[in-house]
């Protein structure tokens, strides 16, 4: 095989003349499709960045008012709680004073009927003593005399007691 000088500088020009117009119209804008894609492909990931700072920001700030939410809550129904521990103790205390003071009332009730009841007991039995004496005696008595034997009967029975 021989080595044709002038298919060679043909060929050489023909390759030049190709890499050049390849270069010109092929390679110029492969680079310029690559630099926009990568380019986009940056912008892209800066975006994505950015999304991804905001969400965990966003994030963030949802936990923290998530946790003064629940601090409040936790507040309220402590303040509740301590509400109505206060209520009822009070409605308890006042329950009890009612109680005691209706104990009380009654005490009283039953002691002044027991008193009238005796007194009215008292006046029966002298009035009986008086008639059985009136009878033993075999005589009448008269009004002043039924009184005085009434008062002395019962100052005796009072003392007795």
């Amino acid at each position: 095989m021989e080595i044709n000088p002038a298919m060679l500088l043909w060929s050489l020009i023909n390759f030049v003349v190709l890499f050049l117009l390849l270069r010109k119209f092929l390679w110029r804008p492969i680079l310029g499709i690559l630099e926009d894609r990568e380019r986009e492909v940056t912008e892209n990931l800066s975006r994505a960045e950015n999304a991804r700072e905001e969400a965990v920001r966003m994030k963030e700030e949802f936990e923290r008012r998530l946790a003064e939410a629940q601090r409040r809550a936790d507040e309220i129904i402590s303040k509740a709680t301590r509400k109505a521990e206060e209520m009822h103790n009070d409605l308890t205390e006042k329950a009890q004073a009612e109680a005691a003071a209706i104990l009380e009332r009654a005490q009283a009730s039953i002691q002044r009927e027991k008193e009238e009841a005796m007194a009215e007991l008292r006046d029966q039995v002298a009035d009986l003593a008086i008639e059985v004496a009136g009878k033993v005696l075999g005589r009448s008595l008269d009004d002043q005399d039924h009184n005085r034997l009434a008062r002395e009967f019962v100052a005796q029975v009072g003392e007795a007691r």
